[in-house]
């Protein structure tokens, strides 16, 4: 689970956020790739989902 203290400062502002910890596996840009990026090492929520 994501931690919000850990949270990329990449990720746009809402309840969905990529952290730290993320390893780049590519997962959430395969199964979201509207809301997902990747962006250097990581990925990052591009778009705000509510």
């Amino acid at each position: 689970m994501a931690d919000k203290n850990k949270r990329l400062d990449s990720n746009v502002a809402g309840n969905f956020f990529v952290d730290a910890t993320c390893i780049n596996c590519d997962t959430c840009r395969q199964l979201a790739p509207a809301s997902f990026e990747e962006l250097g090492k990581f990925s990052a929520v591009t778009t705000s989902c509510t």
